[in-house]
């Protein structure tokens, strides 16, 4: 190993389970809410309309949660390196869990009754984020398709950290909660896109980190590629 892999290995080789971490954070409400929606308990003012939309309800949560546990052991370099094959099958999982995750969010955004404040920014970010998740798990997949397997992992990396908004979100609600800040539209709609944009900023920064650094698999990447491509 060059001491340039080992160094950018150390330095990103946090983000996983940390990832992984802010996972089991929206795994955990997503289990509360399903238990919720199963019980037989008379819907009250507040959660009647999630009851209305149960099955796409359900659905993102379910897809959501295994995007984001499974991704966290996609993210893992040694994982990646040491079971390849295991990399491979998970990855078929997924893949589909994270575009249903999106496509399913992008559903609630435009049918799903907002909630007391849920104003226009937020349904604006909603909808750029489901977009953009979709988008970048395509060119994923476009990427593996052709061999490319480092732009491959950034562009799945990127929407990874996307659909992991809600762990963040939680975090970037935080200082509201401590100050006892009241919650507005506003405020909400500010805690919100910052957990994304968080998010979408450690994504590149990793991105960006390993590709400064040479490795076998850009080499590797580099001689499998077809004949014309750079």
């Amino acid at each position: 190993m060059s001491p340039s892999r080992h160094a950018s290995s150390g330095t990103t080789s946090w983000v996983a389970p940390a990832l992984l971490l802010l996972g089991v954070v929206p795994t955990i409400a997503g289990a509360h809410r399903l238990a919720m929606l199963a019980s037989v308990v008379a819907p009250s003012e507040g959660s009647a309309r999630f009851f209305a939309a149960a099955p796409m309800i359900a659905t993102h949560i379910v897809s959501a949660c295994t995007f984001a546990l499974v991704g966290a052991f996609q993210l893992a370099p040694s994982v990646r390196a040491r079971h390849p094959k295991a990399h491979a099958l998970a990855g078929y999982v997924a893949a589909p869990m994270g575009l249903v995750s999106a496509l399913s969010g992008l559903a609630l955004t435009l049918t799903f009754a907002p909630g007391p404040h849920d104003g226009a920014a937020l349904f604006a970010m909603r909808l750029v984020v489901g977009v953009a998740m979709v988008v970048e798990l395509a060119l994923g997949l476009f990427a593996l398709r052709r061999r490319r397997y480092l732009a491959h992992g950034a562009w799945m990396l990127r929407a990874y950290a996307l659909g992991l908004g809600a762990g963040t979100q939680v975090l970037t609600h935080l200082p509201l909660l401590v100050a006892k800040v009241e919650i507005t539209v506003g405020s909400r709609a500010v805690a919100m896109g910052a957990g994304w944009l968080v998010n979408a900023l450690v994504a590149e920064w990793v991105v960006r980190t390993r590709r400064s650094a040479p490795t076998r698999a850009s080499a590797l990447e580099t001689r499998r590629a077809p004949l014309g491509e750079t």
